[in-house]
């Protein structure tokens, strides 16, 4: 099977798994949760539509992305920071129910929707709305990985976005240490915590939201950190925005041929499938398949 159709049936597969997990946490109003796995299915079916376009030998003398490609690359890099931001959000609610010693404020009130909105979406909307002044042009189109961001090797790159990729992992490796330690310290009256918080969680989801979000952070903090120093190393001092925004080269698209898709899509993919086991396969899952089987007139079979 060439990488095509392995990018084809993976994201399709990826797409189909998160919609149970997405529906989920809409039911529970885990707004962090929800907003990393918008951001999963649109890195996802960017996968699937970019490999059926530009999968080929011969992907230059395809669709050159005009409107597609100016809009997936701004999610892209929303996604990028997004995933992170997202993730150290339900670790900062996560460590707020450990070392709470009152109710908390309930998921549908006004402060705990602004507070787990501006943690998980602020960042990412500013970044994607900055792209442009970084952008050395439109796009790029890989072979594979189709539409890609091109951006100017400067501080202000670094600045206004891969910064940004690394704090936020950064801030989720800080809160998976204070609420490891957090919880020995209280490992006797967890469970007397969780449900006296008004948490909605046992044990055992609490663990599993735990583990998760360290997998996740695991992926994506030696990732921001790879892009960081890389940048890093290439960075220049000059910035002319006139300069890297002339009209000669911006539309230019160019086609760079790989020999493989390009590696932040098995983040996507890899980040995708844990998602949907640590949340697909629960028995609050179970039970949301059975009952939405039951709905469709399978209730008998089951």
């Amino acid at each position: 099977m060439g990488f095509q159709a392995l990018l084809i049936v993976l994201s399709t597969i990826a797409i189909l798994l998160l919609i149970p997990p997405f529906i989920w946490h809409c039911k529970t109003k885990n707004i962090p949760a929800i907003t990393l796995i918008v951001w999963l299915l649109s890195m996802d079916i960017k996968i699937f539509v970019d490999a059926i376009i530009w999968g080929t030998e011969d992907f230059a003398n395809r669709y050159n992305g005009h409107g597609y490609c100016d809009v997936m690359v701004k999610l892209e890099v929303g996604a990028n920071v997004g995933i992170s931001s997202s993730v150290a959000c339900i670790m900062y609610n996560l460590y707020c129910i450990l070392k709470a010693d009152k109710v908390l404020p309930g998921l549908t009130s006004f402060k705990k929707i602004v507070t787990d909105l501006s943690i998980s979406l602020l960042s990412p909307v500013l970044v994607m709305a900055c792209n442009y002044v970084i952008q050395v042009r439109r796009y790029t189109i890989f072979q594979y990985s189709g539409c890609q961001t091109a951006l100017s090797f400067t501080w202000l790159t670094i600045i206004l976005y891969t910064l940004w990729m690394v704090i936020w992992s950064l801030v989720g490796v800080i809160f998976a240490i204070l609420i490891i330690v957090k919880f020995f310290q209280k490992r006797k009256d967890v469970r007397d915590i969780l449900k006296c918080t008004n948490s909605g969680l046992n044990l055992a989801r609490f663990a599993k939201l735990l583990i998760f979000c360290i997998i996740v952070i695991l992926v994506m903090f030696p990732f921001s950190l790879y892009v960081f120093t890389d940048d890093l190393g290439n960075v220049s001092p000059h910035f002319n925005f006139s300069e890297y925004h002339s009209s000669v080269f911006w539309d230019a698209v160019i086609y760079l041929p790989f020999k493989a898709p390009y590696y932040v899509t098995w983040v996507y993919l890899s980040v995708s499938y844990a998602v949907f086991i640590f949340f697909g396969l629960g028995s609050d899952a179970i039970e949301m398949y059975l009952e939405i089987l039951s709905k469709i007139g399978f209730g008998p079979l089951i």
